[in-house]
């Protein structure tokens, strides 16, 4: 996966895989805009959004991402401790965060029906 190598000894591991009925570029956008007081997690909104409700549509606000930047902020101070930074991306394929102790690694890649498979790991 992109990032592996940005961690040596990790404690956990894992790679998860999901298919969506969408190309790759229309993916893209949902993953850059993940975090708190951006679009939300798009999962339990209760547990990891303070009740706030995730997000329904594409913000373009959140749509710039740069290596280096913050990303996926888990509190309302995002800094090096509560968000992780973007160690790489290649728009629309794979985008990597990154923190000091851990990667989050998202790799989209279209399967043969056109759609791309996601795999956040």
């Amino acid at each position: 996966m992109p990032g592996d190598d940005l961690l040596h000894g990790a404690g956990f591991v894992a790679t998860r895989a999901i298919s969506i009925a969408a190309s790759p570029d229309r993916v893209w956008p949902w993953i850059v805009q993940v975090g708190y007081g951006r679009a939300g997690f798009y999962s339990y909104d209760l547990l990891v959004n303070l009740g706030r409700p995730s997000t329904e549509e594409v913000l373009e606000e959140f749509q710039s991402l740069s290596v280096g930047d913050l990303a996926a902020p888990m509190t309302a101070t995002a800094d090096d401790r509560t968000a992780f930074r973007v160690a790489s991306l290649d728009e629309p394929r794979s985008l990597v965060w990154s923190k000091p102790d851990s990667t989050w690694a998202w790799r989209l890649t279209a399967d043969g029906a056109g759609g791309p498979v996601l795999a956040p790991a």
